[in-house]
């Protein structure tokens, strides 16, 4: 597993403007959102490219003039692409096998990973800065776009997935504009990001960094001390 932050005004762009080759190329299905907090957005199914860049940009994909929280700068993290690749034994099998054993594997390999963004959810924080002291809430929810790919980029087999997680989740406190306690503005960490309060409708905000350390790409609880 890999995990790789995504900053920049183009932190979107890779996942609909070159990810597609390989759609029309080598036959690989569309990307599919994930996540609790994904349907209060409106996002279920597959994913529509305009909706996707829309979450990157912190923006409400039914309301794109709606900010989701404190508005991000080119140095903000726009969210994390967890990848997360089969063996490559694995994805030899399924690159000879017959239908059947590459529906086994494809059916495996999607159940890892949902497992995995499963447990990424479980363990999401965001964190407010509350009477001068900084205090961690457990997230209610993620969104998460889930791009599978059977090839590499020189088109050899490797079967792996781009868990592409947005840096906004559902807090339990944000239910209203006045309901949310001020943000911390800490900047020392890498999964530290924390949001205004946003609408009552569209209530996500804060970091999705769920617990993983982006150089370590290991998984630890979100509670334990940082390096």
């Amino acid at each position: 597993m890999r995990v790789t932050t995504l900053k920049g005004a183009d932190a979107g762009a890779y996942y609909v403007e070159q990810l597609p080759n390989y759609y029309l190329q080598s036959g690989e299905p569309r990307g599919v959102w994930l996540g609790d907090a994904a349907p209060v957005l409106g996002l279920t199914g597959e994913i529509e490219d305009d909706d996707f860049l829309a979450l990157m940009a912190g923006m409400d994909p039914q309301r794109p003039d709606r900010h989701l929280g404190r508005r991000y700068n080119d140095k903000s993290a726009r969210g994390y692409d967890v990848t997360a690749s089969a063996p490559k034994s694995v994805s030899i099998l399924f690159a000879l096998g017959d239908d059947e054993i590459r529906r086994e594997v494809l059916d495996a390999h999607d159940a890892a990973v949902t497992a995995l963004a499963g447990w990424i959810e479980r363990h999401a924080h965001t964190r407010y800065r509350i009477g001068g002291e900084v205090a961690v809430v457990d997230a209610e929810g993620i969104v998460a776009a889930m791009f599978r790919q059977h090839t590499s980029r020189a088109l050899d087999p490797q079967l792996h997935t781009h868990l592409v997680i947005a840096n906004r989740v559902k807090s339990p406190t944000a239910v209203g504009s006045h309901s949310t306690p001020a943000p911390s503005r800490r900047t020392s960490e890498p999964c530290q990001r924390s949001t205004t309060p946003a609408s009552a409708r569209s209530s996500l905000n804060g970091s999705a960094c769920a617990g993983i350390n982006p150089r370590t790409a290991s998984p630890r609880s979100p509670m334990s001390p940082r390096p």
